[in-house]
């Protein structure tokens, strides 16, 4: 079977990463041995690599992920979570290899080339479904069969900085109209930081500058989450601190939704 051919090499590197992280860095914890039998079955060469660096960032970002998530299911053990642009990943075998009974409902959603390739390898499991769909266009809430008011985890890992901020803002408040009725509706990014933001954050660290107030797209992109009714519950500086891991939550009120950036 060769579907490899169908698959963006960017995904397979980073299923690489993950399949090599246990051996490569034992001391960060990452285990996937998921990620290592997807690749057997989809006869993806886990030769291909990023630059060890490179590979190292994205561990620990999907560490945070998962971390995120296994909070999440702590508080709501029945959850729904959807990872949107899920792409080659093993997330929810990861996460159900380290529980005793995993009772979360988990969809990945991705365009049809990509889910399909999972769904001809991987076996089926009820609490698994795949979802083909465009992100931006498709009524995935829908098609995954969230209940309404049920707790429910958005997973958007890499996602922002495809779309762009603009989109993914307008994804996020769309989401809030479709599911803001439920218990608690938690969303976990990844904001790559602006480059002229991280330039002048490293010149005032240099110089020893205490609190620099700094007008970013990256603050604005905060204050527009916490106007529209959303908290800030954890921020996690990733990829050495060229992007922030956000964990936003739905505090379920009445709030308008600002303008967007």
């Amino acid at each position: 079977m060769r579907l490899s051919m169908d698959i963006p090499a960017n995904l397979c590197k980073t299923l690489s990463a993950h399949a090599h992280a246990g051996r490569q860095w034992p001391e960060i914890g990452f285990r996937d041995q998921s990620a290592g039998l997807l690749a057997q079955l989809l006869n993806i060469n886990l030769k291909q690599r990023w630059p060890l660096s490179k590979e190292r960032q994205l561990v620990e970002r999907g560490q945070w992920f998962d971390e995120c998530c296994r909070d999440f299911f702590r508080r709501y053990p029945q959850a729904t979570c959807v990872e949107l642009g899920a792409g080659l990943s093993t997330r929810f075998h990861r996460l159900s290899d380290t529980s005793d009974w995993p009772r979360f409902h988990w969809i990945d959603v991705d365009v049809p080339q990509i889910t399909i390739s999972k769904a001809q390898v991987l076996p089926h499991i009820d609490n698994y479904t795949l979802v083909g769909a465009d992100v931006m266009t498709n009524d995935w809430l829908r098609i995954s069969g969230w209940a309404e008011g049920k707790p429910l985890l958005i997973i958007m890992e890499g996602l922002a900085a495809d779309l762009g901020g603009k989109a993914t803002i307008q994804l996020i408040f769309r989401l809030l109209k479709q599911a803001g009725s439920a218990q608690e509706l938690a969303i976990v990014l990844d904001w790559r930081v602006h480059p002229w933001t991280l330039f002048i954050k490293t010149l005032v660290s240099t110089l020893g500058i205490k609190n620099p107030q700094l007008d970013s797209s990256n603050s604005r992109c905060v204050s527009v989450f916490e106007q529209g009714g959303f908290e800030i519950t954890n921020r996690k500086d990733l990829y050495g601190g060229r992007a922030i891991g956000l964990v936003i939550n739905y505090k379920n009120k009445e709030s308008s939704c600002p303008l967007l950036l």
